[in-house]
Parts: C-alpha cells; structure tokens; sequence
C-alpha cells in the first residue's frame, strides 16, 4: 500500500487543532511536534489499489474494437505494455515506448473513436502530461485537443494498430487513482535547509525504487542549478528497495556512496529519509552496498523522524498569528489580542501590512501610504528603528526569508519594482521576468527560499507566477531570479486570484473567485498538478477579503472580511471565530 503528502484538509486539521485544545488561546504551536510529515488518512490509504487487467484484441475484432482495446489496455493496474503491443502490429510494437511520457486526458469527456474509410479516428481533450522524471506540466487551453488517425493493418487476417500514440495515455480517473503526488527532496546553495521538488509517481510494489532512482538522477528540469545534492552524480540502485514486514527500508547502492565524506553522508541520509518518509510502510532506512550496512553519519539505521531539524517548512520557524489593529501589531490568541512590545509597535500603529522574520526576532511595517518601510526589533530588550526602504509609491506586503533578506515589492507608474534588503546594507533592486514590470498584488518567499510566488496582472485578469531563486552558496543574500512561470491548474480558474500564501512547502493558499464567483479559500500546488488542487472545505461565514497561511503542517489557515472579523478552521474543518472582538487586518504569519 503506498503512501501520499498529508492532503490539505488533513493537515489543516491538525493545525486547526491548536485552536480548540490550547486553553489559552494562543495561535502558536511548539516548535516540535508528533505529527509525521507525509501522512494522509483516505479511503485509498484504508483498501489496497483496485487491480485492472483488460484483455488482448478478441479474434476477429473490427477496427473501431482494436483502437477501442487498444486505449483501455493503457488503463491497466499494474501496468501491462505487453498486452498493449498485441494491438499493435510487430514493427509498431518495437518502435513504442510507453516510457516516452505520459498523457492524461479529461474523465468527463471520454475519448471518442469515429471509422473512417481507412482509419479509426481518435479525439480526446487533454489535461496535461508528466515528463520521464515526473514532472507535470499543465495542458494549455490553445493545445488541449487531442487528434489522431490510427492506422490500421491486416496481420495475419486480424486488424492491428500501426500508428501508435507516443508513450502512454490515461484518464484522469486513472491519474487520480494510481497517481500520487511526491516530493524529492534536495538542499538549498548553502545546505542549511531541504528544498522539495515535486513529481508524481505510479504507486505499487515499485514505488520506493522508483523515488530513489528519480532522487539519485539529482533535481529536475525546474530546480536543476538552484538546489543543491550530497548525492554522487554516478550513485545508482543496486536491484531493487526491499520494506521488510517491520517497516524497514534497504537501500541497496553502488559502491560510490562510500567516498561520502561523513558530513556529506549525514546530508544524503537526510535526502533520503525525507524522500521515502512519505511512504507511509517506511518507518526507518538502511543503505547497503554490497549487502553490507553503511554508516551515513547518524548511524547504519535510520528512522524516519530523525534529521527533522532540515524540515523544508522551517522546524524552528514561528507558528504565531499576527494582525494589524488600532493599536499597531498584536498577536492574535483564540480569545483576544496583545499588542506586540518593543520598537515596533509605534510605527505599525496604521500601518498598512506588515511581515515579521521567521524566527520572530524582528518585524518590518509598510507605512500607510506605502512609501515607507521600516525594521524594528519585537521585545522590550530592542531599541530603534531603522528605515530600510523610502521614496516608494505603492508598497505591498513585504516577506522575509530565512537568511535575513527582507523582500520588497513596489508598484510604480511602469509596474513593480523588486528589492532586497540586508543589514548593513542598501537596496538592492533585483529583475525577475514575469514580476517586476508587471502589477503586483501579493510576494511571498518560500521557507527553504528556493522560490518566490506572486500574483501578478491587472483586475480579475491576475495569476499566480512562480520564479526560482538563484542563490550564491557563499553568500546566500546574493541573489538572481529565473524568469516566473505561471501556475496553469486544470481544475480550478484562478483569473480572480488574490492573498497568496506557503501552505506547505510545495503549494500555495490563496483566496480564488472560480468562474466569478465570490472569493474563497483554495490550495494551489505550484505545479499545477490535479491531485494538489483542493478546495478548503467547510461553510463561509463571511466574505473574506485576505487569508493566512504558513507552511509548516501545524498551522491553521485564517481568513479575514472587512469588518475586520477574523476565522481560522477548527479541529471539525470549520471556520471558528478568532481574536475576540478586536477588528483585525492584514493578518499574516511569520515569513
């Protein structure tokens, strides 16, 4: 049975759960905790995957039927290539690879086969597709149809394919069924902190060999010269990944993992025991090589809560809620408000948002009339303020990174202008392409610092836009961007997108107006991806006009309207009223 990311309304829960059983009423959460990461509770978890073993073509089969088999021999569970090429004929069943990448096209609108006078004639519209590595790519409107004349030919009296599609083609129902989402994992330019790289793998029997052999071929496409790996370049599988009855994962390597410095083994273990903690059998690894233990530098056993302190949501980041009220910036309880000591307070009373770093040590204000920002320190031990930012035109929310950065974003007459901020040290304007230049609503900066979301245009005509991070490894607040590239879902219209926040380390929360409708809370996946777009669930009390969110599994969302009434979910996933009677703006947390 294989194992899946928390799905969001679980791990929503699990914060949410903070609300009702801290008697105290702080929205905060220790900085360790229980919860495993990688954990979902479904219906798919509880029963093993449904097996499907369609037939070969049926003598005397016409045309139409081939094409017909042909396409639902592609649906089989486990996969069976073999009785797909019987459609086929010899010298098109050598030359198809289902390997060649994968299509999945829409359930609601099953493929349609019309005969014509020489061939069968195939229509479908298409969803999107996964690469050799697993990366999904969305499918744009523009090129979404799907059209194909199959060619057919006589092979010993019997009708066989002779065209085949490249590769292999699903439905979405097989997708969502025998999917699953992943992430592996890698370590940002300085390896202070694990940095995930989502794609999607067929569950089964094979699926630990599979994430292992897709983690040792190092980071895909999108991250490749961002992301960094203890990992040998000529590391490989050696057989295949055995879970014994107890749980216990066996790697078997080359014997290249060896010449590992022991720093560099203690890092690889943690790339893999984040990799394969999201198996929910695995509950320790072993690495082998030649049927011998390695030692990894934490040990020859490994189990898969141990290395938690590279945890790619921060372990030691804040998990406070923050908001903006009369009185300048509070943290927000289950029942009230406290307002926040030290230098800070003064200039954030009517300030207009406001970003506190991850660790909670210091906190930067927009001004109200989003010319100005100012840093200050949050305890009564602080003393000053010092301006990091002046002469703007429109500031927005600001984020902070965890190497101290703070990020600016300031729209002016010929669009946003990007920043970066250090102590210490001026401004430092940044170019990111598909951002700066454009109207920007919202920034925020991932947790591992690997990425950077927006959300970007003009009107209902906005979009969120994600843009890798280029760091100096020696000095990681020397920075470049890549060029943003738009998240394109196929489930949900994001064209009204506003209030973008990390709710976990590999997808986005945000308040979405689907299809015109009022806004409302959704969970974006950052690569767009079917199975990672889900719906908060649960009756609006209000119509929200902000959200927050963090990335770490044990911290509730929260959404806000105008009155300045504030709700976060509840245990029973439903919005409960926080904060007390305080009216409370630009909630937000740490990051």
């Amino acid at each position: 049975m294989s194992g899946r990311r928390w799905s969001s309304a679980a791990r929503r829960v699990v914060g949410a759960a903070a609300i009702v059983l801290v008697a105290s009423g702080c929205v905060s959460i220790p900085e360790s905790s229980s919860v495993r990461a990688g954990r979902a509770i479904s219906a798919k978890d509880e029963q093993p995957l449904s097996r499907n073993q369609p037939n070969g073509p049926r003598p005397g089969a016409g045309r139409k039927e081939i094409a017909t088999g042909y396409l639902n021999a592609m649906l089989a569970f486990p996969p069976a290539p073999d009785v797909v090429r019987q459609f086929m004929t010899s010298e098109a069943s050598a030359d198809w690879n289902p390997q060649d990448g994968l299509v999945v096209y829409t359930a609601s609108n099953r493929p349609r086969l019309a005969e014509k006078s020489k061939a069968v004639t195939f229509s479908a519209r298409a969803v999107g597709s996964l690469d050799s590595r697993g990366t999904w790519t969305t499918a744009r409107s523009a090129g979404r149809d799907i059209g194909m004349d199959f060619e057919m030919g006589r092979i010993n009296g019997e009708w066989r394919l002779r065209n085949p599609l490249p590769g292999s083609y699903v439905d979405q129902g097989y997708f969502a069924d025998y999917y699953q989402s992943f992430s592996l994992y890698f370590f940002d330019p300085t390896k202070r902190i694990l940095a995930p790289d989502p794609v999607h793998m067929l569950q089964g029997d094979s699926l630990a060999t599979s994430l292992v052999d897709d983690l040792l071929q190092g980071p895909t496409r999108r991250l490749a010269g961002a992301v960094s790996t203890s990992i040998p370049a000529t590391a490989s599988v050696d057989v295949a990944v055995s879970i014994s009855r107890t749980g216990v994962a066996e790697i078997p390597l080359a014997e290249q993992v060896l010449r590992l410095s022991v720093d560099d083994r203690r890092l690889f273990a943690a790339q893999l025991v984040w990799t394969l903690r999201q198996i929910n059998e695995i509950r320790a690894i072993v690495v082998t090589v030649d049927g011998q233990r390695v030692d990894l530098g934490v040990g020859t056993q490994i189990r898969i809560s141990d290395l938690s302190g590279f945890d790619p949501a921060g372990l030691a980041a804040s998990r406070q809620l923050y908001g903006l009220t009369g009185q300048g910036l509070v943290t927000v309880t289950e029942n009230g408000t406290a307002t926040v000591p030290g230098p800070i307070l003064e200039p954030s009373r009517g300030a207009r948002s406001a970003a506190v770093e991850p660790n909670a040590r210091r906190g930067a204000v927009v001004s109200a009339d989003g010319h100005t920002v100012t840093m200050a320190g949050m305890t009564t031990n602080d003393s000053g303020t010092t301006v990091w930012y002046s002469g703007g035109v429109d500031v927005i929310k600001p984020s902070w990174d965890i190497f101290g950065s703070l990020w600016i974003a300031d729209n002016r007459s010929d669009g946003a202008h990007l920043y970066v901020v250090n102590d210490g040290e001026g401004r430092r304007e940044v170019s990111a392409p598909g951002i700066t230049g454009q109207k920007v609503h919202s920034i925020a900066v991932s947790r591992d610092g690997v990425r950077l979301a927006a959300i970007v245009g003009t009107g209902r005509d906005r979009k969120l836009v994600i843009s890798v991070i280029n760091r100096d490894p020696a000095d990681p607040t020397q920075i470049s961007m890549r060029r943003a590239h738009r998240v394109l879902t196929a489930d949900v219209t994001t064209t009204a997108i506003s209030s973008g926040s990390w709710v976990s380390p590999t997808s986005i929360a945000a308040l979405v107006g689907d299809q015109g409708g009022e806004p409302e809370p959704a969970e974006l996946g950052i690569d767009g991806a079917p199975t990672l777009v889900s719906r908060f669930p649960g009756f609006l009390p209000i119509k929200p006009i902000d959200l927050a969110a963090g990335p770490n599994e044990d911290v509730p969302t929260a959404i806000v309207d105008r009155r300045g009434a504030l709700y976060a979910e509840s245990v029973t996933s439903e919005w409960v009223q926080i904060g007390g009677s305080a009216a409370i703006r630009a909630p937000f947390y740490a990051g």
